[in-house]
């Protein structure tokens, strides 16, 4: 029984774990930052696999002269 009750707390603070990872993850802020920003936007998923799932993501920002850079994946993209 004293088994039973150890697993059971431990897979209860492992599911709270997973949950606040996923909810930390979900609500991050993106990596790249743009100096000075005049409007920057989370274009969320632009590539999808039915295998795997959203697969590329991208993140861009237009400045003040009317250029514009984009990031996917984090990486900088021309």
């Amino acid at each position: 029984m004293r088994i039973a009750s150890i697993l059971r707390h431990r897979l209860s603070i492992n599911i709270l774990v997973l949950v606040a990872l996923l909810a930390a993850w979900v609500y991050a802020s993106p990596q790249a930052a743009a100096v000075p920003p005049v409007w920057c936007e989370e274009m969320g998923c632009v590539e999808w696999s039915l295998e795997t799932g959203c697969t590329a993501t991208m993140f861009c920002c237009v400045f003040n002269d009317g250029s514009a850079m984009c990031w996917r994946n984090g990486v900088l993209v021309n």
